[in-house]
């Protein structure tokens, strides 16, 4: 796999995480495109992976949702780091549901082990 295709999958992976923070925090793809100061259709095509994510855009994201920037990298999946898997359990368990309200588990960025909610 040529270099060119790691990075697309490591930025779609990382477009996968994001979108999902923008629908469980109820932001929107318009509030994140004005943190990193792009417009909505190229916010879309990050998100999507069609286009990279900067060192830059990591860090505004992360402070966008109040997070560590290294709790949003994907997690290569495979030896040859080709295959990334979005970095979402410990995240998505650590912000409320839209439909309960409430977090699975208490999780501070950079926690690896996060303690289940009281």
């Amino acid at each position: 796999m040529a270099n060119k295709e790691k990075v697309l999958a490591a930025d779609k992976a990382l477009g996968e995480t994001v979108n999902t923070l923008i629908f469980r925090t109820r932001s929107t793809r318009r509030e994140l495109a004005e943190k990193l100061n792009v417009v909505p259709p190229v916010m879309g095509r990050k998100l999507r992976g069609e286009i990279g994510w900067s060192l830059q855009d990591l860090y505004l994201t992360a402070a966008f949702f109040n997070l560590n920037p290294g709790s949003l990298l994907p997690v290569a999946t495979d030896d040859d780091m080709t295959q990334y898997q979005p970095a979402l359990d410990a995240l998505l368990a650590s912000i409320p549901s839209p439909s309960t309200g409430k977090a699975s588990q208490k999780y501070t960025a950079g926690d690896l082990n996060p303690e289940p909610a009281d």
